[in-house]
């Protein structure tokens, strides 16, 4: 399984939402909320209060700025991301990934 925080190669699994539940892969994501979940990629997803990353929640994310961009980047209003980890002192305007 993907570690939070890195990437390793191989099939990204993906979040299913069936019946009263949220899936990432296999598993059942217990903090998620299905209604409304959306599977946004590249391991993360979001439900109106969090942001997922690989079935953990990313810390200070905001779901409703969240923001994907490629190679396992996103942002919201306040910080840049990467594979579900805060980047230090990079801020979210003006960033273009790599």
């Amino acid at each position: 399984m993907f570690a939070f925080g890195q990437m390793q190669s191989g099939a990204m699994p993906s979040y299913e939402v069936r019946g009263f539940h949220v899936f990432f892969g296999t598993k059942i994501v217990p903090q998620a909320k299905w209604i409304g979940f959306k599977d946004l990629g590249q391991g993360y997803g979001a439900d109106n209060d969090h942001v997922f990353f690989c079935e953990q929640i990313v810390q200070g994310a905001k779901p409703l700025f969240f923001e994907m961009l490629t190679n396992g980047y996103a942002n919201d209003h306040d910080y840049v991301y990467q594979y579900g980890r805060i980047i230090p002192g990079v801020k979210p305007f003006g960033f273009e990934a790599p």
